[in-house]
């Protein structure tokens, strides 16, 4: 049996959502609307008041959250529109970006943790329809083939994402990728807790890639590290609504305001469990595991989920040897968690700080624990 031939991979555009000013929540807009909420869950609950440490919840300002997350304001796309709406705009705006039609994508893979529906169709299969990809091929006059998968691992989806479609190209399986991280993290926020509702907003990005000569990739075989640790898989977790436990009536009628079907997090183990993992594992060991060195790495793009976690870990980076950009974008957009990487690589893109020949880290880590780096050299103009 002959060796099969490996392909390399070139990054030909980008794009993201077209969520406009009209979209931005403020952080004093926020805790106005957490007011508002408290008192219509008062009504719900019939009662006259909560005790001190539920009132709380609903109580927050604009320096609380900036002191905590660093965040100023968020996106919260319109509520007619769903996860695979987002990911339709940016996708098709990467394509346009790159000059592809429909018709040459051979593989689509969609990170998100917010599914348009929970069990069935895959959201991917709405995203494919909404970009006008075809069903039959019209030339061969047979079905035109496309791999598409939706990517649910936490906020490490986008790049477990990328890796597969990377491999698609690697293996010849098509010439044409898209990727798209996409999320509506409003509709699985907890809106009567300060301290969700305060991170996370909605997002989506995407990246078309193509095959090229080896010798011309952005990617290597090795680019890409992986891992998780599912004994923490309780640190984050929407604890209600999975096959674990369904939603019942039971549960309805004991929580009226169906908090437990909503992300619940151990803030702050989270934070100290993955910095530290950062830290001693997960950087070095991608670092040595692609080839790269951290004096030489240009940017590294990090998960945005809260701005002081990036500031916990870029200490030993710079300890390490790392003197480039590391992005933040966290203040403007919130936690997107699948749309976070691709927001990022776009505003430093549009900035003019992510140009060719720069080499590029992409780190990100969630719920599960998992965790998902990705080394490579931007090519794009």
């Amino acid at each position: 049996m002959d060796t099969p031939q490996v392909y390399g991979v070139k990054i030909v555009g980008i794009g993201i959502d077209d969520l406009g000013p009209d979209t931005v929540l403020s952080n004093e807009e926020l805790a106005s609307q957490l007011l508002k909420r408290r008192d219509q869950d008062l009504r719900i609950l019939e009662r006259d008041n909560f005790d001190p440490e539920d009132a709380k919840r609903y109580e927050t300002d604009d320096k609380w959250i900036q002191d905590r997350v660093q965040i100023k304001e968020r996106r919260i796309a319109p509520d007619a529109m769903a996860t695979s709406d987002l990911a339709i705009q940016a996708g098709r705006n990467a394509l346009a970006h790159a000059n592809i039609k429909p018709e040459q994508i051979g593989s689509l893979r969609l990170a998100t943790v917010t599914p348009d529906e929970w069990a069935s169709p895959p959201t991917v299969s709405r995203v494919a329809h909404g970009l006008g990809i075809p069903v039959w091929d019209v030339i061969k006059e047979k079905l035109h083939e496309l791999i598409a998968c939706d990517h649910m691992l936490a906020c490490s989806s986008y790049v477990a994402a990328l890796q597969d479609a990377v491999s698609d190209i690697m293996l010849g399986r098509c010439k044409y990728a898209l990727v798209i991280g996409a999320d509506k993290m409003s509709t699985i926020t907890d809106w009567r807790d300060r301290s969700f509702c305060s991170i996370f907003g909605d997002g989506a990005g995407a990246m078309v890639i193509k095959r090229v000569p080896y010798e011309e990739s952005d990617f290597l075989i090795n680019a890409f590290y992986a891992g998780g640790d599912g004994s923490y898989a309780e640190r984050i977790i929407a604890p209600v609504g999975g096959s674990r436990q369904p939603l019942t009536q039971e549960i309805i009628c004991e929580d009226k305001l169906l908090r437990s079907m909503k992300l619940q997090m151990e803030g702050g183990s989270v934070f100290k469990e993955l910095v530290n993992l950062l830290k001693r594992h997960i950087i070095p060991e991608a670092l040595e595991k692609s080839g790269y060195s951290p004096g030489s790495m240009d940017i590294i793009f990090p998960h945005q989920a809260n701005g002081r976690m990036i500031d916990a870990f870029e200490k030993p980076l710079r300890e390490l040897g790392f003197t480039g950009f590391i992005s933040k974008t966290i203040d403007r957009y919130g936690n997107t968690t699948s749309g976070s990487v691709p927001l990022g690589i776009m505003d430093a893109y549009e900035s003019k700080i992510l140009l060719p020949g720069r080499k590029v880290m992409i780190i990100v880590m969630g719920g599960g624990y998992s965790w998902r780096v990705v080394c490579f050299r931007w090519s794009l103009i």
